[in-house]
């Protein structure tokens, strides 16, 4: 059999995650809660730790991580757009702003000869539109001429390497 220690705090949460008449046991409590299935007991009334480990991380949670944000460089080196094309803004309806287009230069937006972030540009403008907001995901607001966001070119372009991948 092998052991774990666990602080008074772990073991008392462990306790009060416990089911009467289900659970006998810590082990059985923590099985019920990550999900293990049961399986024979081996000598000692507890599993190999090494089964239930591989189990435990196999149930486990995965961290989530935050997905990259949109990189305008990243899309032209990958073909997505191009440095120089224009992108139309959009309001908060997806329908283009007359008159608000916006020149790609790198990873910014070029707008009446200076240099803007996608998101900052977009709420510059939206505001003008009469759309007034602290924070404004640019990405979203930003399409090429036929029609696809930034947003929606990044998550294909990230979609492709996530296929990609070994």
């Amino acid at each position: 059999m092998k052991t774990i220690q666990v602080d008074d705090e772990v073991f008392e949460c462990i306790r009060s995650a416990a089911v009467a008449f289900e659970d006998t046991t810590p082990n059985d409590a923590l099985r019920r809660i990550f999900g293990i299935r049961s399986r024979p007991r081996k000598q000692g009334g507890v599993a190999d730790l090494d089964h239930m480990l591989d189990d435990l991380l196999a149930k486990a949670p995965r961290k989530r991580t935050k997905a990259p944000k949109a990189d305008l460089s990243e899309l032209i080196h990958k073909g997505f757009v191009s440095d120089g094309e224009l992108l139309s803004l959009l309001n908060y309806k997806n329908e283009r702003v007359h008159g608000r287009t916006a020149q790609i230069s790198g990873s910014r937006l070029s707008y009446e000869g200076r240099h803007y972030s996608m998101s900052e540009l977009a709420r510059l403008l939206l505001k003008k539109e009469g759309f007034d907001s602290k924070a404004v995901r640019g990405p979203a607001h930003w399409a090429n001429a036929e029609g696809k966001t930034i947003s929606d070119l990044w998550n294909d372009l990230m979609a492709r390497e996530e296929l990609v991948k070994p």
